[in-house]
């Protein structure tokens, strides 16, 4: 015999065929289904139970996979309740000249599927628009990257290889009172060998325009700065692409971050910019995503005396050699 209920737990909502029902579901199942079999109301009973589980071949979607099986589960439903709504809907307009409406009454049911299509959709969807968002701006500054290799090339082609210098030491030893080494790299663009949209990444809020930024000598202050570079303020510093190879640009660091706010640095930190990682500009002119603050054995945020050290930036640091990645604006 069928069962009446298809749930053995004793907290959830039960689900019950109606006496008649299950006798005539029943039957269906010892006759293989034989419509011809039944009569009268037995007969419309027996259609609509068929009809019901018709519906398993009617919307097949077993081979699909992943969101793509929640969308068309979606659509099976909406397909279904279509189907299920016009009829009645025809037949009410038929009566007494009355014209198509939907039938009286609030249907829970109905409301709560689509409320359940809703929560799955949004589910879905959220996350993946997201994570598309953040690619794109990803995407987006590793262009303006790009650029800025082109303006390096063309820069060191001018100047003897050199990399932009403006300042070539910090006023009182500091650089990072005065964030003189950001108006090294600021001027790039300020002598035309790039763009102030160049040198801005999308994924910066406190970015200022260019038609602000052209008036100006530096970045009005560190969270306008969209990228970190090189410390060259030091005679040890490395030209434009020569070996061995290493960063000399990425998003904004966090440690010099941390250390304007006069907080503890961590070496490992990830910049802000896009959370997961931050692209990287490497001295022979390629672009690539670091998902750590290591490029090779060197760290690219801390000059080699302060690899293995969680501490605070005062200022005075210095990279140790000419391949000797720190990155600071």
């Amino acid at each position: 015999m069928t069962e009446q209920s298809t749930s053995q737990n004793p907290d959830a909502h039960e689900v019950v065929l109606c006496e008649a029902d299950c006798d005539l579901l029943d039957a269906l199942v010892e006759c293989g289904f034989e419509l011809d079999q039944f009569e009268g109301e037995a007969r419309i009973r027996a259609e609509r139970l068929v009809s019901l589980l018709g519906l398993i071949n009617q919307y097949p979607v077993e081979s699909i996979e992943g969101p793509a099986l929640v969308a068309a589960t979606m659509l099976c439903i909406d397909q279904y309740e279509r189907g299920r709504r016009q009829p009645v809907i025809a037949t009410l307009g038929a009566e007494a000249g009355a014209s198509p409406r939907f039938p009286g009454g609030f249907n829970w049911r109905s409301t709560l599927t689509a409320a359940a299509a809703i929560l799955i959709l949004v589910s879905v969807t959220v996350p993946m628009l997201a994570n598309m968002r953040r690619t794109a701006l990803q995407q987006a500054c590793l262009s303006g990257i790009g650029n800025i290799a082109l303006g390096l090339t063309n820069y060191a082609n001018t100047y003897d290889n050199s990399l932009p210098i403006r300042t070539a030491s910090a006023p009182n030893g500091n650089w990072l009172e005065s964030r003189a080494n950001s108006a090294n790299l600021f001027h790039l663009a300020k002598a035309g060998f790039a763009t102030f949209e160049d040198l801005t990444c999308p994924g910066n809020p406190f970015a200022e325009s260019g038609s602000v930024l052209a008036a100006l000598e530096n970045w009005p202050s560190a969270k306008a700065t969209s990228f970190s570079y090189q410390n060259v303020m030091t005679d040890k510093r490395p030209r434009w692409n020569t070996a061995p190879t290493m960063v000399i640009l990425a998003d904004k660091s966090p440690v010099v971050e941390a250390a304007h706010r006069g907080q503890p640095i961590s070496i490992n930190t990830l910049s802000a910019s896009h959370r997961r990682g931050q692209n990287a500009l490497l001295s022979d002119g390629s672009g690539m995503w670091l998902d750590s603050a290591q490029f090779g054995n060197d760290n690219i945020w801390v000059p080699d005396s302060c690899q293995a050290k969680h501490t605070c930036f005062v200022g005075t640091e210095m990279p140790g050699c000419e391949s000797d990645s720190m990155l600071i604006h």
